[in-house]
């Protein structure tokens, strides 16, 4: 079956591949945590379509990276943080029998199979963060992995030996809905934003640089209704952009002159500087106003008709374009008319 198949696919991906290197063991054993979670999260997609065969793959390679980690602190006194660490080992050990049988084909109900092995993502997402952040994953996330339709901001841990700049792909994604939109680029401070859409299903992302991927993350989408957006503030047009990230937002427009004279002018792009947004879209949408204003303050006259129309959203860049129509009449000699056109583009820097 299709996700069956995504699942196998998947461990030909490394499933960390940001290491940080600890000569403790402890960076490796927090590693081994995240890589138990994306294991679970296949597990579940498995439950999904009743493959016990694959989700019980999946619980395998669990109990092998706990072998693994076990080894990393053995003896159990070589680290300070060794003998906690090995307690939560110890402690997600012990619950391995009872998910295998519910994940087992004999006992095999997909939906509760689902639950387990989502609440099993979910335990390893706390025992990894109790050690490191992940090298890529939602910010605060306490999901496991497992979310429902929402925008998620990703954090991206950079390796010391990589500078950047740092591309987001998206190498797996089961439907076209699944993920609605997604950031190509990741931020100068590790941000990037998700957008996932109403289709149930798995999504595999990957963060790449200086011509190598550098860390991937697995998410299930648990699909419904994507939630509305909430409404603007008074004084905000209904077609402004909402919930818009914070950030520097830097503007650039053209400028088109079109007269019924044959008058005809063009220019641009030309940069307008940027603004900061820090969360407030009312306070965001007037200082956009101000420069609106004052690009137009010229083309502007008494009589003349002014409309402005913002695009939608696009990788954190949106559009807005400013049309300011004059026409003057002259009784006897019919009537002459120029459209001034300004586009502005805003994008998060």
């Amino acid at each position: 079956m299709k996700r069956a198949l995504l699942a196998t696919l998947a461990t030909l991906l490394p499933l960390a591949l940001a290491r940080t290197v600890h000569g403790d063991g402890i960076g490796e054993v927090g590693d081994l945590f995240w890589d138990c979670r994306d294991a679970m999260v296949r597990a579940a997609v498995c439950c999904e379509d009743a493959d016990s065969a694959g989700a019980l793959a999946c619980l395998d390679e669990v109990e092998a990276n706990l072998d693994a980690a076990e080894a990393l602190l053995s003896p159990p006194g070589k680290t300070m943080d060794g003998p906690a660490v090995l307690k939560t080992i110890m402690a997600r050990r012990k619950k391995l029998p009872k998910v295998r049988v519910t994940l087992g084909a004999a006992a095999m109900i997909p939906q509760k199979a689902f639950k387990a092995a989502a609440s099993e993502a979910k335990a390893w997402e706390k025992a990894g963060s109790s050690i490191e952040p992940p090298p890529l994953g939602p910010t605060g996330s306490k999901g496991g992995g497992i979310f429902k339709p929402q925008t998620l901001q990703f954090h991206f841990h950079a390796p010391a030996s990589c500078t950047g700049p740092f591309q987001v792909y998206l190498v797996e994604r089961e439907s076209e809905n699944v993920v609605a939109t997604w950031e190509t680029d990741v931020g100068y401070d590790g941000v990037f934003n998700v957008t996932l859409g109403p289709d149930r299903g798995t999504a595999l992302f990957q963060v790449s640089g200086c011509g190598q991927p550098l860390a991937s993350y697995r998410l299930f989408n648990m699909g419904g209704n994507v939630p509305k957006p909430p409404p603007l503030p008074p004084g905000v047009p209904a077609d402004f952009p909402a919930n818009l990230p914070k950030g520097t937002y830097g503007l650039s427009y053209t400028h088109t002159l079109v007269c019924s004279d044959g008058t005809n002018f063009s220019d641009g792009p030309t940069s307008a500087g940027a603004i900061p947004h820090g969360g407030n879209t009312k306070q965001f949408y007037d200082l956009l106003k101000m420069v609106f204003d004052a690009a137009v303050a010229g083309a502007q006259q008494p009589g003349c008709v002014t409309t402005v129309v913002y695009s939608p959203v696009v990788n954190d860049s949106f559009t807005a374009t400013i049309e300011v129509f004059c026409e003057t009449c002259v009784p006897g000699e019919g009537c002459a008319s120029c459209t001034s056109t300004i586009t502005f583009t805003i994008a998060k820097q």
